[in-house]
């Protein structure tokens, strides 16, 4: 199992060893720049969008991304979503550009 992501709210996913590509459609999001995805197996995954403010965003699918949810928009407009990692199935990380000379840092326990 492999996931893809990319510009205008582009998110694809194979089975095959990339043999045959699927598309998943996120609500909403074809003004966004997916950069990051953690799939833990293969029902399970967090995507993150990265632009100013609330362009930035993570979703979650627990349903091979036949339905995504959002979490999290980010609350500053000054701020930008870089990445995020999965520690295990249920702990977090995820981090964003400085804004007032400080990483915004965000962590959880509970992804699940």
């Amino acid at each position: 199992m492999a996931w893809a992501t990319g510009t205008r709210g582009t998110v694809l996913r194979t089975n095959s060893s990339g043999k045959n590509w699927e598309s998943s459609s996120v609500p909403n999001s074809s003004a966004l720049d997916f950069r990051d995805i953690e799939a833990p197996d293969a029902t399970h995954a967090w995507l993150l969008s990265s632009g100013p403010g609330d362009k930035s965003r993570t979703y979650r699918t627990q349903d091979s991304g036949k339905n995504w949810q959002l979490q999290l928009t980010n609350p500053d407009p000054t701020g930008f979503f870089d990445a995020i990692a999965l520690f295990t199935k249920h702990s977090a990380i995820l981090l964003g550009d400085s804004v007032d000379g400080r990483f915004v840092i965000y962590t959880t326990t509970d992804v699940a």
